[in-house]
């Protein structure tokens, strides 16, 4: 019985490596398909934590498992979406980076660098590296259709709503708008802070 166990451990786990090794993602497909039907079964209410945990694992298990199938760039940068949807932002952020350095030529890495940029501000505040990102995001793309509002958020890191809209504001006056002109006639020179 002993030298039977041996050879039958020996096929099983060769069995066990061999598909896991062959490329072959049909397993994890089905994984991915049967979280996502999970995961978007939820009629008009966010899914719970353990059903996008679910998603999580079955996208990070595609990924790691198949890593340069044209999915995963996708994938990963979904995960990094459903780790914003729970709140833990450092392990989105993360998840982004990852999107951004592994996948540089897929069509996720411009957003990935500007969730990153955007969840450092907004949620890390962490001023300095939004600032880095940004800037990155415009010089590696600069004709993405996310630059423009990337320019605009850079530009205005650390002012307060109140200080962007005086300037939206003088830059409207200055080009004529009248609408502009009449709102800062009508606003007092100064306005008591409230406390």
């Amino acid at each position: 019985m002993k030298k039977l166990i041996f050879p039958i451990l020996f096929v099983t786990n060769l069995f066990i490596w061999s598909a896991c090794n062959t490329g072959g993602t049909a397993s994890f497909d089905e994984q991915v398909t049967k979280a996502k039907e999970a995961y978007t079964s939820v009629k008009n209410a966010m899914p719970d934590s353990v059903t996008t945990k679910n998603l999580i694992v079955a996208y990070e298990n595609y990924v790691k498992n198949a890593p340069k199938d044209e999915k995963s760039a996708e994938y990963l940068f979904n995960t990094g979406q459903l780790y914003q949807q729970l709140h833990d932002f450092k392990t989105a952020v993360g998840t982004f980076e990852s999107v951004y350095q592994q996948y540089p030529q897929s069509a996720k890495a411009p957003n990935a660098l500007f969730l990153m940029a955007m969840s450092y501000k907004d949620n890390l505040n962490d001023t300095t590296k939004a600032k880095q990102y940004y800037a990155e995001f415009l010089q590696k793309f600069p004709q993405h259709e996310l630059a423009d509002d990337a320019k605009i958020l850079l530009e205005n890191i650390g002012k307060t709503d109140e200080q962007m809209f005086e300037e939206l504001m003088k830059k409207a006056a200055a080009q004529g708008d009248t609408t502009a002109m009449a709102i800062q006639k009508q606003k007092p020179a100064h306005t008591p802070k409230k406390k």
